[in-house]
């Protein structure tokens, strides 16, 4: 028999939803949340030419590996936590993941948001090195 887990609602592991998603959706042999969640914010991010991105770090709390999850945007990512409804949060539903064994990393690109650089078409901006 294959079990059914309601994705929206109040109980553990699912998320309220508003407006046109709260009918919900039955879905068959979806895992069950397991572990907790552990939040590093505005985290840098080095990149092969120095600029350094900003990103929220969403993970589980218990020793891995787990698989990531890579979101990157120039709109904000604290717009993640605002509680603006599911199917508006272009990133995907940390609240959801995470506690199913995914670390959820949410970047905002070049020049955007606390990221370092400069957001541009072409040639990535370099930062200045030291000539001494």
């Amino acid at each position: 028999m294959t079990a059914h887990v309601q994705c929206s609602g109040i109980e553990p592991g699912q998320r309220q939803l508003v407006g046109i998603q709260t009918t919900g959706r039955d879905y068959r042999n979806l895992s069950e949340p397991q572990f907790a969640i552990t939040q590093e914010y505005s985290v840098p991010i080095a990149m092969r030419d120095g600029i350094r991105l900003r990103a929220d770090v969403h993970r589980p709390k218990s020793p891995g590996p787990f698989p990531a999850l890579l979101a990157l945007s120039p709109y904000p990512r604290q717009m993640q936590a605002m509680g603006i409804p599911a199917g508006f949060v272009e990133a995907g539903q940390t609240d959801f993941f995470v506690p199913r064994g995914y670390v959820h990393v949410i970047a905002n690109s070049r020049g955007t948001c606390g990221s370092e650089g400069r957001m541009a078409s072409g040639t990535p901006t370099r930062r200045p090195t030291s000539t001494t």
